[in-house]
């Protein structure tokens, strides 16, 4: 089975106050990067169906965000426009529409500036006309893997209902919220109705399917090597070997040992 790349990105903007944001020069640059390289970028809608069928292009590219950012559609959404490409924003539904912060961000800033903000639904249905594909982040970001099973299924049920009313399209995509799944939860996320969902681990082993796809996170503090070298495919398979996480459990030890 062929595997395509996907990314995954929170924020774009310049503000520099938050390591989960790139730049806007970054972020363009990397676009560029990919453009040039001819990536086919897809939605994760699409790259599922195709990797279902084994027919993904041979550079496959999906790019992501999560939470649902205003700074997505201020500052992402002109660049994706200007290469051409596309991308799946998962949304924290709870929020959208409204002039609320997200819940990791209460007390986070002095100042609260408009990029700080969820997107709006005026905003989602005019990227959603682009082409760009709307997935469930939940509806609160609570951790999945700790809810009872009545909780969890309403967010995981609600959320998507919200999203369809809204958006007057089926979904099928989800990301899990901090990354925090088990297998409980990824039957409950098929059960309701997706048929792909994402993770982005950190170096811990994760088993690969349909229903915890593997992204590479993109950051503030990724320079344009690390850039390059975190979206190689060496790097993909590099982590997925298990090197990297043993690495970091070893290092550690031999600095400390007399």
């Amino acid at each position: 089975m062929r595997k395509g790349l996907i990314i995954a990105y929170h924020r774009v903007n310049s503000s520099g106050k938050d390591p989960m944001a790139v730049s806007v020069e970054n972020f363009q640059a990397q676009m560029k990067y990919f453009h040039e390289r001819g990536y086919s970028s897809l939605t994760l809608a699409d790259y599922s169906n195709m990797i279902n069928q084994n027919d993904l292009p041979k550079k496959s590219l999906v790019i992501t965000f999560d939470d649902g950012y205003r700074d997505n559609y201020l500052f992402a959404f002109p660049t994706l426009k200007l290469y051409g490409f596309r991308a799946t924003i998962f949304l924290t539904v709870d929020f959208i529409g409204t002039s609320d912060t997200f819940p990791m961000d209460k007390n986070k800033w002095d100042k609260i500036n408009d990029e700080d903000l969820p997107l709006s639904w005026e905003q989602v249905l005019e990227m959603k006309k682009y082409g760009v594909e709307f997935g469930s982040h939940t509806c609160s970001h609570w951790h999945l893997d700790e809810l009872p099973e009545k909780e969890l299924i309403k967010e995981l049920v609600d959320s998507k209902r919200c999203l369809e009313e809204n958006l007057q399209s089926t979904v099928t995509s989800f990301c899990y919220p901090s990354g925090r799944f088990n297998q409980r939860v990824k039957e409950a996320v098929c059960q309701a109705g997706y048929l792909a969902a994402v993770v982005t681990p950190r170096l811990r082993q994760v088993d690969e399917d349909i229903y915890s796809l593997k992204r590479i996170g993109i950051y503030s503090n990724d320079t344009d090597w690390r850039f390059r070298l975190k979206t190689s495919p060496y790097f993909a398979a590099f982590r997925d070997s298990g090197l990297l996480y043993q690495l970091k459990n070893y290092i550690p030890r031999v600095i400390l040992q007399p």
